[in-house]
């Protein structure tokens, strides 16, 4: 794993997805994966000013949660890489909901 000053994981419904969120040393973004049976399915980037407050880390997940469910599972198939593709129809098919690992929902479908 490259060295990271933050680094978030989310427990997901169900619980072969999970959502990573990292903020690697070398980088200015918040760095935002999910995972299905832990393969990457889908990433996004984020800016933000430092990463030190849990609150906008979370809201940049809630974003990213959100943005799954507005593409098109044609969209999907256009612009994911092709072996990631059956990973994130996957996703956008189940994502049900998003919660820290206390149990703080962050975002539902």
């Amino acid at each position: 794993m490259v060295n990271v000053i933050r680094y978030l994981d989310y427990a997901c419904t169900p619980n072969s997805i999970t959502i990573e969120a990292k903020y690697p040393v070398t980088s200015r973004y918040l760095e935002v994966e999910l995972k299905v049976d832990g393969k990457i399915a889908l990433h996004g980037q984020y800016t933000i000013s430092l990463p030190t407050n849990r609150d906008i880390i979370d809201e940049r997940v809630k974003t990213f949660c959100g943005g799954i469910g507005m593409f098109t599972e044609d969209e999907i198939q256009d612009y994911v890489m092709a072996d990631r593709i059956m990973a994130a129809l996957y996703a956008k098919r189940h994502l049900k909901e998003v919660r820290t690992k206390s149990g703080t929902l962050i975002w539902r479908f």
